[in-house]
């Protein structure tokens, strides 16, 4: 008898485990195997997504585009003789540019141009920890653990979610080629909307704000470790809604010091906080934190046309 159940429990949890591997196969949601079954991935960790990605396509960029949530809206691919990755992620801490760019140097070799997108209330002391990316790229490498993954019943659910998931409730999704759309552009940032970022950024950012001291410290370590990289730094718009509270919350003081900071190390600078055409039109953010993907791609072919702008003869 006791063999009878024992037989019966490894027979039901291999049922369980073996279908649980073969809708996240059929899902693909890290985009390991590159299944074309289901063309959108969601709800995933970016790092992970990202890093995979990389790892499984090597030698394949030489220009990286590296921010949080704001600049991952940005849909650029390539570009003359630049094949460009975006590698931005949520929430993303100072400490954590230099492992990433790492990573992507070391999967697809020194990069040609670095565009770097900082954000200002990273700069916060109390901004908070840094997610583990070592171990993030230990997961990554590893030939196991992304396919143990696929035998959970979280990664189940979430793979569920995806297939039962209709297309037209989705706000946002990666394809398969990792780049990054948003649905339903054509809505304008709403008054609720705005209440709600300036809530968020004063609870999380701006109430208990203290300037890092070691935060141009990180900013020379990128510059050093790529000494042969064109790096181009990217500040981008938020809503002037978010820009002015921001000011008024921490003084303009602080801000200053931030931006002093970083043009201090770098010297490719492309400041479009102020941009009125941008930041005052309400057609261009879902929220008052982020931009829609159209002005990602105003943004980055103004930076382009600027980057390959003949040389006139007085400065060749």
């Amino acid at each position: 008898m006791h063999k009878k159940y024992s037989l019966i429990i490894f027979i039901s949890l291999f049922s369980i485990l073996t279908g649980s591997f073969c809708v996240n196969y059929y899902v693909d949601p890290l985009n390991i195997f590159g299944n074309k079954y289901v063309d959108i991935i969601y709800r995933q960790n970016e790092r992970e997504l990202k890093s995979i990605y990389l790892q499984k396509n090597k030698k394949k960029f030489n220009t990286v585009i590296i921010g949080s949530s704001r600049t991952s809206y940005i849909p650029v691919s390539s570009y003359g003789n630049l094949t460009i990755f975006n590698y931005s992620m949520s929430g993303i801490c100072i400490e954590e540019y230099i492992e990433y760019l790492n990573f992507f140097a070391e999967t697809q070799g020194e990069p040609s141009v670095i565009f770097l997108s900082f954000d200002f209330h990273t700069s916060n002391n109390n901004y908070g920890k840094p997610a583990d990316s070592r171990k993030i790229i230990d997961f990554t490498k590893s030939k196991i653990k992304p396919i143990f993954y696929y035998f959970t019943l979280n990664t189940l659910k979430n793979s569920l979610d995806v297939i039962l998931q209709s297309r037209d409730d989705l706000t946002e999704y990666y394809n398969r080629d990792i780049i990054k759309h948003r649905v339903n552009t054509n809505i304008p940032l709403t008054d609720e909307s705005i209440k709600n970022t300036l809530d968020e950024y004063t609870y999380n950012y701006l109430k208990r704000y203290e300037y890092r001291e070691d935060y141009k410290k990180f900013l020379l370590t990128i510059r050093n470790r790529f000494p042969h990289s064109r790096i181009i730094v990217i500040i981008c718009p938020v809503h002037d809604s978010l820009f002015n509270w921001t000011i008024q919350m921490i003084s303009d003081k602080h801000y200053g010091r931030w931006i002093n900071d970083i043009k201090d190390i770098f010297d490719e600078i492309y400041d479009f906080s102020g941009r009125e055409s941008i930041t005052t039109n309400r057609m261009n953010f879902f929220d008052a934190a982020h931009f829609y993907p159209s002005v990602g791609d105003k943004i980055m072919t103004e930076i382009f046309q600027e980057m390959y702008k003949p040389k006139s003869a007085d400065n060749a």
